[in-house]
This record gives structure tokens, C-alpha cells and sequence, in this order.
């Protein structure tokens, strides 16, 4: 069998032919077996708001120390407040004649002081009504005093609008001249609403004295403990209001007597601070580092009181600045493998320690990270450091 015969420029395309197929093949290892890929993360600092749960050992005569990063030691104080309130009823009612009554300020421009009975009639000018005032006074020399009155007679003819001028009935014309009322705000009330009580009534009233009562309470409570408290530093207890009127009583106004008791830590912010601190600091994860802590941020919340009266829970937050660790392995070059610049951008940028990334791929036509993640190297350094690290 013979074979033909080839021309020598058949030999030689050939030649090319394989000669091109080996170039493709070492370029194919080179791209597969050669690729690397350099990452380069800047760091920065990143504020967020570290939350943490503090447990409080109660006990009265405990001396406010901490014990561990996530416990405290201190008193329980308490408060008892009490109130009588009146309420008017907003249910629509029937008008009534009421004595019409208010404050007046006594005058006087004379030098001599002038006593002033209680009971003391006072009248305007050219008026029938006649109003007494409430108290004993004396008015002094140059001066001026508050007094209240009530009108005689019931009805609206003893409202008075302001400013008006009232005489002194019983003092002579050249001392009325010298003494006298000046009605500074309205005299009004001369008729009232008489309304029948409903469970509405009540239940707005309860509403309006329990916040009169925490707001005695956490006065209370911030005058024993020396510092402004808010209602998120005390657990307040179930108020308990009594009445001498009932649903259905018909009446222009109501009492409700109530009592409230209080209760909070004795801690002071700078306890609150150090252990909230600790307690952030020990939960850190790996490959960050704190730079450190906004102190006049920190807010804390009394959760709960145990059923003893022995343990509470403070919930709180502070704000703090943190860093990724140069030489810190918290980046995973495994979910990088087969990733496009832009991806690779996406993914380590959602992390608010990373300022900028720098991709560099090897050889440099390709687009994309080796297929395996022990070719992909990783820097980190920060924005005021030098310092590098090569994860693999």
C-alpha cells in the first residue's frame, strides 16, 4: 500500500496546525493553572450602635460595683405617690346658674399699707354685683398682692371680662382712688355644666392622673438618686384610683384619688457605662477591633424586675466605632472563586469596615477569579496603617 505523496507546502501548514495547537494548549495552562488573583480591602472605621443585656443583683444594702462584663450589683429604690385630682365630665351636660369667681391683684399707690379683711367687698363701678375676696391681706405701701374673690350672686351678670377696675365698697372715695382691684384675667363661671358621669369619664380621668402620678414619681425617685431620670429607668406598678362619685352621679365635677408605686436601680450612668462597654468589648467578633466609644451616647432601658425583687434587666446601647484587624482572616476567599471585578466589589463592600477594593487578575485577560480559592490572595490594611496580610 502506498501513501501519496505530499506537497512540501502541505507539510508545512501542517506544521503550523500543531505548532498553533501548542501555543493554545500552554496558553489553556497557563490562564487554568497560573491564575492568581490579588484583592486589596481597605479598612475603616465603622460607627453602629452596640446593644447589650445587662443583669442587676438587687439587694438593700448592695453597693453599686460590677461583677462581671454582663452583671451589676445595686439598691432597689422605691417611691409611693399619691394625688386627688378633680375632673370636669365631657359628657354633654344641662347649664346651671355658679357664682362666677377668679383672681383679682389688690393695688395700692398710696405710702401707707392698707389691711384688707378677708371677706372684703369689691364692686365695679356703676355695678350691682357685689365680690368678697378670699383671704386676709395687706396691701402694700407702692405695692400690689393677689387675691381671689367670688361673686355674691349666682348667674353670668357676675363674670367680669378683663382688664376691668373694682372698687373697695367700704373704703372712702379719695382711699378708693389710692386702693382698688385691677381684674387682670377674666372673672368667668357663672354658670356650670351638670353632667351625668359615665365610664368614658372615668377612664379619661385615669388616664390623665396615672401620667400626673409617674411624673411625681420620677421626680421622686431622680431627687433620691441625684440625677435626671426617664420613664425607660423605672418599672412602674398598677395604679390604684378610688372615687366618692359613681357612674350615673349627675355633677359639674369629679374626684379620683390615686396611688402609684415606683421603682428603680440606684446605678449611675458612669456603672451603666463601664459595664455596657465590657459586656460589647467580650462579644466583639474575631478580625474587628474597637477603636472605642461615643460615652455621652449611651441610653439604657429598666426591662424587667423579677417577681423576688432581687434581679433586674437593663437593656442598653452605646455607640462604638470599630475596624477590620490588619492581618485579620475574616474574609472567605472560597465565596470570591469564579467572581467577576464588579461581584467581587458588590459582595466585600456591603461590610461597613470596608472602605475601597482593589481587584488585580493573573494573567491579564481574564475577567474572573481562579476556580480555586488557594489563588486567590488577600490584603487588608487600614486607612491610617500599612499594615498587609495575605489570606489564602
Amino acid at each position: 500500500m502506498t501513501f501519496p505523496q505530499l506537497q512540501p507546502h502541505t507539510y508545512r501548514i501542517i506544521a503550523l496546525i500543531f505548532l498553533v495547537l501548542i501555543i493554545i494548549g500552554a496558553l489553556a495552562v497557563v490562564h487554568s493553572a497560573l491564575a492568581r488573583a490579588t484583592i486589596e480591602v481597605t479598612a475603616k472605621a465603622d460607627r453602629a450602635t452596640a446593644v447589650s443585656t445587662l443583669t442587676v443583683q438587687l439587694a438593700d444594702t448592695a453597693v453599686e460595683q460590677i461583677s462581671q462584663p454582663q452583671s451589676l450589683t445595686a439598691k432597689l429604690l422605691s417611691a409611693s405617690v399619691s394625688k386627688n385630682e378633680p375632673f370636669t365630665p365631657q359628657s354633654d351636660g344641662k347649664k346651671i346658674p355658679d357664682k362666677a369667681r377668679g383672681t383679682v391683684v389688690l393695688v395700692n399707690t398710696s405710702s401707707t399699707p392698707q389691711p384688707l379683711l378677708a371677706t372684703t367687698q369689691l364692686q365695679l363701678q356703676g355695678g350691682d354685683m357685689i365680690y368678697r375676696t378670699d383671704k386676709y391681706a395687706v396691701v402694700p405701701a407702692q405695692g400690689e398682692i393677689e387675691v381671689g374673690i367670688i361673686a355674691d350672686k349666682e348667674g353670668k351678670e357676675g363674670e367680669v371680662p378683663a382688664p376691668a377696675k373694682l372698687v373697695v365698697v367700704k373704703l372712702n372715695n379719695a382711699r378708693q382712688k389710692e386702693i382698688y382691684a385691677d381684674v387682670r384675667k377674666p372673672i368667668i363661671g357663672g354658670e356650670k355644666i351638670i353632667a351625668v358621669l359615665s365610664q368614658a369619664d372615668f377612664d379619661t380621668a385615669q388616664e390623665k392622673i396615672t401620667i400626673l402620678l409617674k411624673e411625681d414619681a420620677k421626680k421622686k425617685l431622680s431627687q433620691t438618686i441625684g440625677a435626671d431620670l426617664t420613664d425607660d429607668h423605672i418599672i412602674y406598678g398598677a395604679v390604684k384610683v378610688t372615687s366618692e362619685q359613681k357612674i350615673g352621679d349627675e355633677t359639674d365635677t369629679f374626684t379620683l384619688a390615686g396611688v402609684l408605686d415606683a421603682e428603680t436601680p440606684s446605678l449611675s450612668q458612669d456603672a451603666i457605662l463601664s459595664a455596657a462597654k465590657q459586656q460589647y468589648t467580650s462579644t466583639l467578633p474575631a478580625g474587628y477591633s474597637l477603636l472605642g466609644f461615643n460615652d455621652h451616647s449611651v441610653k439604657w432601658k429598666l426591662e424587667s424586675l423579677n417577681e423576688q425583687k432581687t434581679e433586674a434587666t437593663l437593656r442598653t446601647e452605646i455607640e462604638a466605632f470599630t475596624t477590620i484587624t490588619p492581618n485579620a482572616e475574616i474574609i472567605n476567599p472560597q465565596e470570591l472563586v469564579g467572581l467577576d471585578v464588579e461581584k467581587i466589589k458588590e459582595k466585600l463592600l456591603s461590610n461597613p469596615n470596608v472602605s475601597s477594593i482593589r481587584v488585580t487578575f493573573w494573567p491579564f485577560w481574564r475577567t474572573t477569579a481562579p476556580s480555586f480559592a488557594n489563588r486567590i490572595t488577600i490584603t487588608i490594611q487600614s486607612e491610617t496603617t500599612e499594615e498587609t496580610t495575605n489570606t489564602k
